[in-house]
C-alpha cells in the first residue's frame, strides 16, 4: 500500500512516522533521534536523512517536514531557522530530492500545526488560528479552509507581534511575554516546578493567579485583537506552555474576552481549546505531502 513520511524537525529532536496513504492520523512506524543542531547544517542534514532512510520503503510517494522559522515553502527554501543555524536561505527541498528521489514538500511548522488541528476537529471549521506556545511563539492560520501564506510566506507569524508590557511599561513582544522561557523568568521556576507545586500544594494556584493577574490580562488583550483580524471559529493553543501551563488560566482568559467583546456590542463567537494531537506537526507534514 502507498505511503506518505512526515517529519517534525525541532531544535533538539527530529520526530518522522511513515503514514497509510489512507490513514494519516496515525502512524504505521516512527523513528526519533536527536537534531544535533550545534553540529551544524551537515550534521543535521546527515540525520534528516537516517530518519527518512529508516522510514522509507518502494511503496513511500513523498515527504511532508515540517520545520521552525521563516520558510517559503512554495519554493523549498528555508529562510531564517533561529533553532537550527546554517540553514538561512537553504533549499531543502531540491536538496533532498536530490538523495531520496522521490518528491519532498516542507511549510512552517505552527502553519502545519493549524492545519492538522483543523482537520481533525469533527466540526470541520473552516477558520482556525493555530498558536505555539512553547521555546517561541508561533502560529499558523486557517482561512476558508486554506493555510494562509502571505506574499512572502510569513503570514500568521504572531510572535514578534509588539505589545506593550503594563508592568515595565515598556515595548514587549508575545514571544517576550507568553513563551515557556519567558513565563520561567517571570516566575522564577521552570514550568515543570510550577505543574509539581500545582499538583502538590491546592493553595499554590492561588498565588500563581494573583502572579500571573498582569499576564492574563495582556493574554486575553492580545487574543482579542488576533480575533478580529482574523475572525477564527476556533483559537487552538498548542505546545509545551499551551498544551501544560496556558490551561490553568484558560477559563478566565475567555472570560476576559468575551466581556471585552460584549462591552463593545460586537457580534462575534469564538472558542478557545487545546490542541488534542499529541503530534500534530508531524501529521501536518504527513497532510501537507498527501495534499501536493
Amino acid at each position: 500500500m502507498k505511503n506518505i513520511i512526515g517529519i517534525d524537525i525541532g531544535g533538539t529532536k527530529i520526530l518522522a512516522g511513515r503514514f497509510s496513504s489512507s490513514d494519516l492520523w496515525e502512524a504505521e512506524e516512527t523513528f526519533r533521534c536527536p537534531t544535533e543542531a550545534k553540529m551544524g547544517r551537515g550534521k543535521v542534514i546527515k540525520n534528516l536523512l537516517r530518519a527518512i532512510g529508516k522510514l522509507k520503503n518502494k511503496e513511500t510517494t513523498a515527504i511532508g517536514l515540517s520545520w521552525a522559522g521563516f520558510v517559503d515553502g512554495p519554493k523549498g527554501i528555508i529562510r531564517k531557522s533561529p533553532n537550527l543555524p546554517g540553514f538561512e536561505d537553504f533549499a531543502i527541498t531540491d536538496y533532498l530530492q536530490q538523495t531520496v528521489d522521490i518528491p519532498v514538500y516542507h511549510e512552517n511548522d505552527a502553519k502545519l500545526f493549524a492545519l492538522a488541528e483543523q482537520k481533525k476537529c469533527s466540526n470541520d471549521p473552516k477558520n482556525v488560528l493555530g498558536i505555539i506556545l512553547g521555546t517561541g511563539v508561533g502560529s499558523g492560520v486557517i482561512l476558508n479552509g486554506e493555510v494562509l501564506s502571505g506574499s512572502d510566506n510569513f503570514a500568521g507569524e504572531i510572535g514578534a507581534q509588539l505589545i506593550f508590557d503594563t508592568e515595565t511599561k515598556s515595548q514587549s513582544s508575545s514571544n517576550k511575554l507568553f513563551s515557556g522561557p519567558a513565563l520561567t523568568e517571570y516566575l522564577g521556576m521552570t514550568l515543570e516546578v510550577v505543574e509539581e507545586k500545582y499538583k502538590s500544594n491546592p493553595l499554590f494556584i492561588r498565588d500563581l493567579q494573583q502572579k500571573m493577574e498582569p499576564r492574563i490580562e495582556q493574554m486575553s488583550d492580545w487574543l482579542f485583537n488576533l480575533i478580529f483580524v482574523l475572525n477564527p471559529d476556533k483559537i487552538i493553543l498548542g505546545g509545551g506552555a499551551g498544551q501544560h501551563f496556558w490551561p490553568l488560566f484558560l477559563p478566565k482568559i475567555e472570560t476576559l474576552i468575551k466581556q471585552k467583546i460584549k462591552d463593545r456590542d460586537l457580534p462575534v463567537n469564538f472558542s478557545l481549546k487545546i490542541a488534542s494531537l499529541e503530534n500534530a506537526g508531524l501529521i501536518g507534514a504527513a497532510l501537507l505531502a498527501q495534499s501536493r
